[in-house]
């Protein structure tokens, strides 16, 4: 309690997450959820924002942890788009800070704000360079037609 306010406090072996990225991106506004199962195992909770989403199965939070630490350091992953080999520096730092989070039996709110905050922040960050290079790369080969040889003198 701190201040008369009651910290509210989850274990962080029960908290699962959810993430919208790549193909999903455009499904949830909210790229990265934290949260928990309802009894019946169908609907997730997220404990920061409340929103609730139907699914059957969700990643283990602790799968942001590093792999010496018994996890299999997503962090990154999540972060770059599943190509943690491309991650910055900064990216590595964060996903440092991450771990150092989740390497305590409990957490608070605050802690899942911070994680949801960096998480979403890297999501849409990465989102929004591949879109880019996508129109880099349509604007490219839209050029590269005008100097292709047309059907019409293919058929001579």
């Amino acid at each position: 309690m701190v201040g008369g306010i009651k910290i509210m406090k989850y274990l962080t072996d029960e908290l699962l997450l959810e993430c919208f990225m790549g193909t999903r991106y455009e499904e949830n506004e909210d790229k990265f959820l934290i949260g928990h199962l309802n009894n019946r195992k169908n609907k997730f909770k997220d404990v920061v924002t409340g929103q609730i989403i139907e699914g059957k199965f969700f990643s283990p939070l602790s799968e942001l942890k590093k792999f010496n630490h018994n996890g299999n350091d997503m962090a990154l992953g999540y972060m770059t788009g599943l190509r943690a080999n491309n991650a910055s520096f900064l990216q590595r730092i964060e996903a440092r800070y991450i771990d150092s989070i989740l390497n305590h039996d409990k957490i608070d709110l605050e802690d899942i704000k911070k994680i949801k905050k960096i998480m979403n922040q890297e999501i849409i960050s990465e989102h929004n360079k591949a879109v880019k290079i996508i129109h880099a790369l349509n604007k490219k080969n839209e050029k590269l037609k005008q100097y292709s040889i047309s059907e019409e003198e293919r058929d001579f």
